[in-house]
């Protein structure tokens, strides 16, 4: 039924787009939202023409920006091969790059200002923030702490830019808000503190407005997540219409993001990212109405990702095309020690998408998802001799798949008529059973005794997460964790199948994890959940040790998203500090966030084991007609 489909997103999406899609790079510009089961953007003629490849760096070239006279180019790379992104400049008509930041956090998201002296840009460095640095190169300054994507404002007075969590798509939680800060420096000035979003500001050819990808209101429809034109003093705010005519006229579909590039005359350039293709496409804005009411039309063949449009002059727009792909990696540890032991290892290697590991409890049997015939289905891996097959091919997405400890049955979910359904299919019969006709998104634990599994279910109107315990005998469902406030799943048992750990999420980009015994009174009580981290950061994926004396998770508290660890005493609470694992600090290579908000992370006896995605691109400039 097509209407309780739109319906049901409708209802939704808030909670939908906390963290729906893989984040292709956390500070990119990218914010991808990608729901597997949904169409892609309906097929335009192309206008652009006389494509043509500015940068052939063999790595990754991104997030390119032009002088105003259309003669200089800048943008981010690794070219110079320390892993890490700066900021380097060349000339429009292909001489030889020039770098112009060294640093050994990355530098990225460059913009120039108008008179073609100075480049403003994001740095991670310090904790992050908007720097600017002579384009002769030179000493940088920091201009506005914790801010993305800087963009100077035509007259040269302003800087815009925005705030926050690293690797989260616009959500509408208040935790995304956007600044104008004098280009000289001195106190930011907020843009729309009413909205409950604000993110990608984008100036007006006149630098009187203010173009930005937000919403109004916490948990609204999603056409209310679209772009907003405001004055810089806030009196005047106009919604463009994009939002809705983009999702009516098969554009943008449901739960994707149009992010707006820049505003040149009466055209806003503007990409759709996905981890498959994006691409570049230009929207015309009424002047007079400051509305979009044509569809917009399609710059870009989208042969790749093509992502990141900015002007050029002469009738051209450079973006960024990109390749993308995603691989399971294990690390070799002695996981009751939190140390690693080894060099990491490559597990899968096709071109398509492979994400959700899972191990059997003897380490010998790998399944995970991956889109390589089409659509996404769970496949098996046996590490030893090293054979990849289809678990249960399939007409539909199965999404999530977990292996049992015991390596018998897979469980996964399928998405149908606007609701999700979970399946178990024994791996030596391919009988296949279900679960649970609607609950959350995914299965997130098993017993270790193979008789049962946590599973998200939803409460509060269908709006909001919690955890229930299912039977596989007679499928019996009992609500084991519930937060009237916040959204609680990714639960998983502890060996000895005596506690639970779990995540809470607190909205603005974080969230806490917390450690409750396992007993037969049902609900758990909320008086007895064990906090193990303080909630100060995005915490998510929780898992346990073999011995249950560590709880591994993936953290974003050093700025990246990495593997952290926190030792338990003999009652189950945190014991010292929490410790570094694994760091994920390179722009290249990144922990693949999947939709809903979850993140990669599984540990085996001897390995933990993440999806790891890669991305290389290149610079290119496209002619579009007036």
């Amino acid at each position: 039924n097509p209407q309780q489909r739109v319906s049901y997103f409708r209802r939704n999406f808030g909670r939908m787009a906390k963290g729906a899609g893989i984040a292709l790079a956390a500070t990119a510009g990218i914010a991808a939202a990608i729901f597997w089961w949904q169409s892609a953007p309906a097929r335009e003629p192309v206008i652009g023409t006389q494509l043509r490849q500015m940068t052939r760096n063999a790595g990754y070239d991104t997030e390119p920006a032009a002088s105003a006279d259309g003669n200089l180019l800048a943008y981010a790379s690794d070219r110079n091969n320390d892993g890490n992104l700066d900021i380097w400049i060349q000339r429009a008509n292909g001489s030889e790059a020039r770098q112009i930041t060294n640093d050994p956090a990355d530098d990225r998201e460059p913009a120039f200002s108008p008179d073609g002296a100075m480049i403003a840009f994001r740095s991670e460095r310090d904790g992050g923030g908007v720097f600017v640095v002579p384009v002769k190169g030179g000493q940088t300054r920091l201009i506005a702490r914790e801010g993305r994507r800087p963009r100077y404002s035509p007259d040269g007075r302003w800087i815009a830019y925005w705030v926050g969590p690293a690797g989260y798509a616009p959500d509408s939680e208040r935790s995304y808000k956007c600044f104008i800060v004098p280009a000289s420096g001195g106190q930011p000035q907020p843009v729309r503190p009413d909205f409950a979003s604000c993110t990608y500001a984008t100036w007006s050819p006149d630098s009187n407005r203010l173009l930005f990808l937000g919403g109004p209101a916490a948990g609204g429809n999603p056409d209310s997540l679209g772009w907003w034109v405001t004055t810089l003093d806030g009196r005047q705010v106009r919604d463009t219409g994009a939002g809705a005519l983009f999702r009516k006229t098969g554009v943008l579909p449901l739960t994707k993001t149009a992010i707006p590039g820049n505003w040149q005359g009466n055209h806003v350039f503007f990409s759709i990212p996905a981890a498959d293709e994006g691409n570049i496409w230009r929207a015309t804005l009424d002047p007079s109405r400051l509305e979009i009411t044509a569809t917009p039309v399609r710059v870009t063949s989208g042969q790749n990702i093509e992502i990141q449009p900015s002007g050029l002059g002469n009738g051209r727009v450079v973006f960024c095309r990109q390749v993308y792909n995603a691989d399971i990696w294990g690390f070799p540890v002695s996981a009751n020690d939190g140390k690693l032991t080894g060099a990491p290892k490559r597990w899968t290697r096709d071109p398509g998408i492979d994400v959700s590991p899972s191990l059997s409890a003897d380490g010998s049997r790998l399944v995970f998802e991956s889109n390589r015939t089409g659509h996404y289905e769970p496949w098996f891996l046996d590490l030893h001799g090293g054979k990849e097959t289809r678990v249960a091919p399939a007409r539909q997405d199965q999404l999530w798949p977990l292996v049992s400890p015991d390596a018998s049955s897979v469980a996964y979910s399928e998405q149908r008529i606007g609701r999700f359904e979970q399946f178990v299919t024994r791996l030596d019969t391919g009988s296949v059973k279900g679960l649970c006709e609607d609950c959350g998104a995914a299965v997130s634990g098993w017993s270790h005794a193979n008789k049962a599994v946590l599973i998200n279910t939803l409460a509060g109107d269908k709006t909001r997460l919690t955890v229930s315990l299912v039977k596989l005998g007679g499928g019996e469902k009992t609500l084991l964790l519930d937060d009237p406030r916040n959204d609680v799943d990714q639960a998983s048992f502890s060996p000895d199948d005596r506690s639970i750990v779990f995540v809470v999420r607190l909205g603005g980009g974080v969230s806490r994890l917390y450690l409750t015994a396992y007993h037969s009174r049902a609900p758990l009580p909320s008086k007895e959940w064990i906090p193990i981290t303080d909630g100060r950061s995005l915490d998510m994926a929780p898992q346990w040790s073999p011995d249950g004396k560590l709880i591994y998770f993936i953290s974003s508290r050093d700025g990246n998203r990495c593997v952290w660890a926190q030792r338990l005493d003999a009652a189950n609470r945190p014991s010292g500090v929490a410790f570094l694992i694994v760091h994920f600090h390179t722009a290249r290579r990144s922990p693949v966030r999947l939709p809903l908000g979850n993140t990669d992370l599984f540990v085996g006896r001897d390995q933990i084991l993440v999806s790891l995605g890669d991305v290389i691109g290149s610079i290119y400039s496209v002619k579009v007609p007036d």
